[in-house]
């Protein structure tokens, strides 16, 4: 039986639904609403403490409520969840869902916040943008589902992605083999890679073909079939980033931050922790930014990463950059306790969403950590493990890497 009800909402949660409460009590979760507003909801799911549901109306709008400036996005298209949101309000919503994760799930009390680091750009600030192909379409998911929305552009990438569209979009046609399109927007040029599950047809010539369409500076570094194999390379496989006033080589299966201009200021709070002549340790390093930044104040930075071709790209940049002080180790983070037991002065720590390896927090041996953080639920979760050996928090700050997404970078200094 299809059961709707009105709800007032009172909070956003991570992961970028409203919160309100049933008549029963229990927390409903409304994608599409905003916190203040009266909406009509349709109950779609029932769990033991909590339920979903489908926003039906607005029957009271929040003064934050703005018209989407995307037509995709009122399409169902999932790669924001905001864009019916004010910005004000959006980094309001993400300082608030900081706190409550690490007060919530860490323990954490009296939390040293900063205030938010906002994004110079509210759009066209995504250097990098992975597309997905079906049926003659390309663009992204719809939100919790695999059927795609055809977009013929998308206002929170960078113009020069957007650009390239109609010529990958023509070039693709009719290669079924092609699931995913990654395009990387570089200071030299356009760094496209093609994924997919097997050899689609004439894969030599498909990655000239496409550079030829797109025209400028364009490498296609190939097809990548499964997880690894590139076939097809058309020009050098990587392309450079700015950042700091310095060039790095990021290669296309390596990691950069997506947001350049909010990428400039992590950079300057990461490396402003870095005091003369220290010892540092750089775990989840990937293609140097943090190490080789560091190096220039630093004694020593030794840098660790798992990925080999962001280590392949740390080794070139730390060539480039002629820093005879740092040293790049590739290997699992997880692998690394006896290392992170050394006495350093300062760790930063860089995980993906899944956070450190409980040992290697357990094991670490530095005066200061500066921990860099993509999720604040696996944040709080590590911060209480470490403040559990005796660290704490000496600041807490939001950087808005993700405008019009619910997604955010935190950074924490702790020291004992």
């Amino acid at each position: 039986m299809t059961v709707t009800e009105k709800v007032r909402l009172h909070g956003m949660a991570y992961g970028g639904a409203a919160v309100g409460r049933l008549d029963s009590g229990a927390a409903v979760f409304v994608p599409g609403g905003l916190p203040g507003e009266l909406v009509e909801a349709q109950v779609i799911e029932r769990k033991r403490n909590f339920a979903r549901a489908g926003l039906l109306q607005v029957l009271e709008p929040a003064p934050a409520r703005i018209d989407p400036p995307c037509p995709h996005f009122m399409a169902g298209c999932g790669g924001c969840e905001w864009q019916h949101a004010a910005y004000d309000a959006q980094l309001g919503y993400k300082q608030r869902i900081l706190v409550d994760q690490l007060e919530r799930l860490g323990k954490l009390p009296n939390l040293p916040l900063l205030p938010p680091v906002p994004s110079p750009l509210e759009f066209r600030y995504r250097n990098v943008a992975e597309f997905h192909l079906q049926g003659g379409a390309l663009g992204f998911h719809r939100a919790s589902s695999h059927q795609l929305v055809d977009v013929d552009s998308c206002p929170i990438v960078e113009d020069s992605i957007n650009r390239a569209l109609p010529a990958v979009r023509e070039a693709l046609a009719g290669q079924a083999a092609i699931e995913q399109v990654d395009v990387r927007n570089g200071a030299d040029g356009l760094l496209v890679t093609l994924l997919g599950q097997t050899d689609p047809r004439a894969h030599k010539l498909l990655a000239a073909g496409l550079a030829e369409r797109l025209g400028g500076d364009c490498r296609v570094a190939g097809v990548r079939i499964g997880s690894d194999r590139t076939r097809g390379l058309h020009g050098q496989p990587f392309v450079h980033m700015q950042l700091a006033g310095k060039r790095f080589r990021v290669s296309a299966q390596s990691f950069f931050q997506v947001n350049s201009q909010v990428a400039e200021k992590l950079a300057g709070l990461v490396t402003a922790e870095v005091g003369g002549g220290e010892r540092v340790l750089d775990l989840f390093s990937g293609v140097g930014t943090f190490a080789l930044l560091a190096s220039e104040r630093a004694r020593e930075v030794v840098g660790v990463e798992e990925h080999p071709s962001a280590t392949g790209d740390a080794h070139a940049n730390a060539a480039e950059f002629a820093a005879g002080n740092v040293q790049f180790r590739q290997a699992d983070v997880a692998s690394a306790v006896d290392l992170a037991a050394e006495r350093w002065d300062l760790t930063i720590l860089d995980p993906p969403r899944a956070g450190c390896a409980r040992p290697v927090l357990e094991a670490l041996n530095s005066n200061r950590i500066v921990y860099v953080s993509c999720d604040p639920s696996t944040l709080a979760r590590d911060v209480a493990v470490l403040a559990a050996r005796g660290y704490s928090l000496s600041s807490l700050q939001l950087l808005d890497m993700f405008p019009q997404t619910y997604h955010l970078e935190a950074l924490a200094v702790l020291a004992r």
